[in-house]
């Protein structure tokens, strides 16, 4: 591979969660119940939520939520309480080609971080139990703060300062070459965006989402690359 910073999403990139999109509507709508909302928004406005960036403070508010904050902690609790279950249900799990492409990144000396809407406590909580913590030089989760959360750059540019400031060999100093030897991979459209932001290569995993190619057409942002199973990354 011509990259040398491998810059993963965690959820539904390495990491399976079943029907993820109704995953975390679930949580939303639960969430904004015990907020005592006066209308729960339909599917189409509430999907925005995930995609809108720091705009989403004013989202909340038309829906009636003025403590944004409170409102991400009861949701994140609510989130970690159900994943810990479904993980040990068994029901969340590792992709089957995660491990060994890990591996074959690590032998073959590249750099890899994990950047992720989801809060840190989280992330770690898999990493550690799928046993996959040692391959990742850096881990990112953003959720604490949704203003920097994908689609912003931010959470990319800190694992590129990251690589800039802590590295092995002389050459990675240069934040320009890091930023151009580095891809972002991820199932979503805010990783796109995220990487283009960034002024780094992405690369869309498509894994179950087949029907998601006609819709790719028309995003802002086109991945560099779109890729069915995660083991394709190796010959980028």
């Amino acid at each position: 591979s011509v990259f040398m910073y491998f810059l993963f999403d965690l959820d539904n990139c390495l990491v399976e969660i079943p029907n993820i999109g109704n995953y975390f509507d679930q949580l939303l709508v639960e969430t904004l119940k015990e907020f005592d909302v006066k209308r729960i928004p339909e599917f189409n406005e509430r999907k925005q939520i995930w995609f809108v960036g720091k705009q989403y403070i004013n989202l909340l508010k038309s829906w009636g939520i003025k403590t944004h904050q409170k409102f991400w902690k009861v949701l994140d609790l609510k989130d970690f309480k159900q994943r810990k279950k479904l993980i040990h249900d068994g029901r969340i799990m590792l992709f089957e080609d995660v491990l060994q492409v890990l591996k074959e990144l690590y032998r073959l000396n590249k750099r890899m971080g994990i950047i992720s809407n989801t809060p840190d406590n989280i992330i770690k909580y898999q990493l550690d139990y799928f046993k996959i913590k040692k391959y990742f030089d850096i881990v990112v989760g953003l959720g604490e703060d949704q203003t920097i959360c994908k689609p912003e750059p931010t959470g990319i540019n800190i694992v590129l300062n990251y690589f800039s400031e802590n590295g092995q060999i002389k050459r990675e100093k240069n934040f320009k070459r890091i930023q151009s030897e580095a891809i972002m991979i991820g199932d979503s459209i805010v990783d796109i965006i995220s990487a283009n932001r960034a002024k780094v290569k992405s690369c869309l995993i498509l894994r179950k989402q087949h029907h998601y190619t006609e819709e790719i057409k028309s995003w802002e942002y086109q991945p560099n690359f779109i890729i069915n199973q995660l083991d394709e990354i190796l010959k980028l």
